[in-house]
């Protein structure tokens, strides 16, 4: 949502069943601070349930990241997730930093790829595309070297809403669908 020189957002995603529950919110505040580049920030509310008497989780963190765009077909960002110590919670909640660039190799056809660090885990390397055959279709396609998955997704965009499904690889879970909409408030 516009806000004077700023952007607002809010968040919210459930995943999960009676036993096993996970809920985030969020509340987020881009600016842009010159004509290349902008920055945001959000704070982040976690909750999880699990089976069992005293297995419901909750913690309350921030991240913040930064975007350049050094021309008009380059973007390059740093996003920080998380920089608070866990010695200062009750919970334990993974630190991440991700750094990637994209660049758009033609009018319908964009191309990124990211490197993220995270508490106690090695270094992942993801790459993916976005190809525009319309105003209003978008194909995606990626790769993640965590644990060698791909995916593939469709997006529609209406001048409301945004309709995206995609669908994941994992060597142990087999394929895995998502679906998401996004309300534009213009």
């Amino acid at each position: 949502m516009p806000a004077g020189n700023a952007g607002l957002g809010v968040v919210y995603s459930h995943f999960g069943y009676k036993d096993l529950m996970r809920h985030s919110a969020g509340l987020a505040c881009g600016l842009k601070l010159s004509e290349k580049i902008s920055a945001g920030i959000q704070t982040d509310f976690f909750a999880e349930k699990t089976a069992g008497e005293y297995n419901e989780r909750r913690s309350l963190t921030f991240e913040a990241g930064i975007l350049i765009t050094p021309s008009e077909k380059i973007n390059v960002g740093i996003h920080l997730f998380n920089p608070v110590p866990n010695s200062l919670r009750k919970n334990y909640l993974p630190s991440s930093l991700r750094a990637g660039a994209g660049i758009w190799l033609s009018s319908s056809l964009f191309a990124c790829a990211e490197a993220e660090m995270s508490t106690g885990r090695n270094i992942d390397l993801k790459a993916g595309f976005e190809y525009e055959p319309s105003e209003t279709i978008k194909i995606r396609g990626g790769f993640n070297s965590e644990n060698t998955s791909f995916s593939f997704g469709i997006g529609y965009l209406m001048k409301f809403a945004q309709l995206d499904l995609g669908f994941v690889t994992h060597e142990m879970l087999g394929v895995t669908s998502s679906a998401s909409i996004i309300f534009r408030l213009r």
